[in-house]
C-alpha cells in the first residue's frame, strides 16, 4: 500500500504526465498486487516454522538449479561448462554437508565407557 501510495505522489507530484491512462479497472489491479504482495512475505514466515533448519537452508542453497534449468528452457541462455561445474559442486557440496554431518550426541554409541566395581 505504502509503494502504492509513493508511486501516486511521484507520478502526480514530479512527473505531471503520467505514464498510463488510470481507469477504475487498473486501480483495482494495482491495489490486487500490492495487497498481495505486502501479504506473501508474512505468510511465507508462517509455514516456514515447520521447517527445520538444514531443510531451509538445504532449499535455499540448492535454488541455482531451477533458476539455471529455467533459464536454459525457457529463455534458451547457454552457460559457460564451468558454471554448471560451479552449480553443480556447490549444490553437491553443501547437500553432503547438511545431510551426512555427524551429530554431536550419540547417546553413547560407539564410544568406551569405564565401569567401576
Amino acid at each position: 500500500m505504502m509503494a502504492s501510495l509513493i508511486g501516486y505522489v511521484y507520478i502526480r507530484g514530479v512527473q505531471r504526465k503520467p505514464m498510463l491512462k488510470m481507469n477504475g479497472h487498473r486501480w483495482k489491479r494495482f491495489f490486487q498486487v500490492a495487497l498481495l504482495s505486502s501479504s506473501a512475505s508474512p505468510f511465507g514466515y508462517m509455514a516456514l516454522r515447520y521447517i527445520n533448519y538444514p531443510t531451509m537452508t538445504l532449499a535455499k542453497t540448492c535454488k541455482m538449479v531451477p533458476v539455471v534449468f529455467m533459464n536454459k528452457l525457457l529463455y534458451r541462455r547457454h552457460y559457460p561448462a564451468y558454471k554448471y561445474a560451479v552449480v553443480a559442486m556447490v549444490t553437491a557440496g553443501v547437500s553432503a554437508f547438511m545431510l551426512f554431518k555427524t551429530s554431536s550426541k550419540r547417546d553413547g554409541a560407539g564410544t568406551a565407557e569405564v565401569v567401576e566395581n
